[in-house]
């Protein structure tokens, strides 16, 4: 009986896996079969991985069409086979099932790894028919049999279907058809990309299409490479079929047309649609090697790091504008965009900064944010480049520009004295620390240092100015040490007490407040 049940319920999510792809059966002559239908990728050791349903028509985007990939395959489960033999044939295009002449005029026969009659013969249950998606020919059929006709690649978006036709009458058909849809524009892509300098850090910033912009794109995805051109150590994305290991490859690129070197961006997976078998083919890359000492990202950071910046940096160049950058295009710094280079998540389509850490002082590091669509479609920035410095670089940096000798933590170094002081000392390490790594605090830092000189200036030679404000500095002191050197559990153990103390006195002062006046002795009631 639990065997029953548990298949049953297999079944059930089998069928709620294949009902939602967008097909069509038609059995009006009683010759066809009817089936459902799916898409699957075959891998490099010849098993079939299916995409989520929820994704089938989101697959085909330009690069796919450029590669035309051998990997792509409509996968069939056969609810009624063929109870006779007729003539069959495979299609693709846009009307494939009317009269023979208009199949002509508007679709191309696949006669190259189509589907033999005999695979519509039996239930799905003793076989799973496969057939290989032509994306060119999906995208711009050659029509009339014309094979010597050129296929494009249209930045368009077309709907165009896969047809099984079954009939003894060309003209009177029945079908099956798998509609797949195909985008080829390019979103819109980043603008104004700049790379700020920080601490082993740089602040990439950049201004994102507008609302209501043509084609804006979904979200947005980092590459980054080092002054090599290489991959930045613990940069990497997985993608479809991949190891899980590092960042969602947000977009498909085909690096190589000739050879077919596709990378195709991850995808989610139908667990109950993957079938094995032990034929082999053309497949995905194989899977990237496990990330190692990954690099920091935080996202949302104010403005880059222009102008002093979230991170104390000076504003970033771009292709040779920093000491160190050289030159280079996209494909000569990233490899054709390879997916080793990718050093960010996906990111929102309103982001419009995002701080990558971890990377090495006085090295050049070179950047490009990558547009990317529903469909994997992908337009890049120009490359940027800088190079990150250590905090007293990029203070030299900014006295060479024109500053006065008091320390980034302005105010507080001029109330101390000394940017050394070790009451300053604690509120950088705050800012370092605590305040950079979340937006809100970077924002605080990024407003702190455009508007703090003037004052610092005011109070460095009034020495009643610097008391009041050492005063009211040792507060923010307290505070900061706490929060960097006592534990959560410690924090709220201190808050409790000191709460309890308040309460405490709080309660006997209500309390004195309420005692009756006592009357003399011996006075009179």
């Amino acid at each position: 009986m639990r065997s029953l049940v548990l298949a049953a319920a297999l079944l059930l999510a089998s069928s709620s896996a294949w009902a939602q792809q967008p097909y069509t059966c038609s059995n009006t002559n009683n010759l066809g079969a009817t089936a459902s239908f799916t898409l699957a990728v075959k891998g490099q050791d010849g098993s079939y991985i299916t995409v989520s349903p929820a994704f089938i028509n989101n697959v085909l985007n330009k690069d796919e069409c450029l590669c035309d990939p051998q990997d792509l395959y409509v996968q069939a489960l056969v609810q009624t086979p063929l109870k006779t033999i007729p003539t069959m044939s495979v299609w693709e295009g846009s009307t494939c099932s009317g009269l023979s002449a208009t199949r002509q005029s508007s679709c191309e026969q696949i006669t190259d790894d189509a589907l033999g009659v005999s695979a519509f013969t039996v239930a799905s249950s003793t076989g799973t028919p496969r057939q290989r998606v032509h994306v060119k020919s999906l995208v711009s059929p050659r029509v009339n049999g014309d094979t010597t006709a050129t296929q494009t690649c249209n930045e368009s978006a077309i709907a165009n279907s896969l047809f099984f036709l079954w009939y003894s009458d060309p003209n009177m058909p029945d079908y099956c058809s798998v509609t797949l849809n195909y985008q080829g524009y390019k979103p819109a892509g980043a603008t104004g990309v700049n790379a700020g300098s920080g601490d082993t850090a740089i602040v990439l910033s950049w201004n994102p299409p507008a609302l209501g912009t043509a084609n804006r794109p979904q979200y947005f995805q980092v590459l980054c490479a080092d002054e090599n051109f290489q991959p930045i150590p613990g940069a990497g994305a997985y993608g479809f079929g991949d190891a899980q290991n590092g960042h969602e490859l947000g977009y498909t690129v085909c690096q190589n047309p000739t050879t077919r070197q596709l990378q195709r961006r991850f995808l989610p997976t139908s667990g109950s649609g993957i079938v094995t078998s032990t034929d082999m083919g053309a497949g995905i890359a194989a899977p990237i090697e496990t990330m190692k000492d990954p690099i920091h990202t935080e996202g949302d950071t104010p403005d880059g790091g222009s102008d002093g910046g979230s991170d104390g940096g000076s504003g970033g160049g771009s292709d040779g504008g920093a000491p160190g950058c050289g030159t280079g295009s996209i494909g000569e710094i990233f490899n054709g965009l390879d997916k080793r280079y990718v050093c960010s998540d996906k990111l929102g389509s309103d982001t419009a900064s995002i701080r990558i850490a971890g990377l090495e002082n006085r090295k050049a590091y070179y950047f490009t944010v990558v547009a990317i669509d529903t469909f994997g479609n992908y337009t890049t920035s120009d490359p940027v480049c800088n190079v990150p410095l250590p905090v007293e670089d990029l203070y030299r940096r900014f006295l060479a520009d024109g500053g006065k000798p008091q320390g980034f933590c302005f105010i507080a170094t001029a109330a101390f004295g000394s940017y050394q002081d070790p009451f300053v000392m604690v509120l950088r390490d705050f800012r370092d620390e605590v305040l950079l790594p979340t937006e809100a605090g970077a924002r605080f830092v990024d407003w702190y240092y455009r508007t703090s000189p003037p004052i610092a200036n005011a109070i460095r030679d009034r020495g009643w100015a610097r008391f009041l404000v050492r005063t009211a500095l040792w507060p923010v002191i307290l505070v900061a040490g706490l929060w960097m050197w006592i534990t959560p559990a410690e924090g709220v153990a201190l808050g409790g007490l000191l709460f309890a103390l308040l309460f405490s006195r709080l309660l006997r002062r209500a309390q004195s407040r309420r005692a009756p006046l006592q009357s003399p002795a011996g006075s009179a009631a």
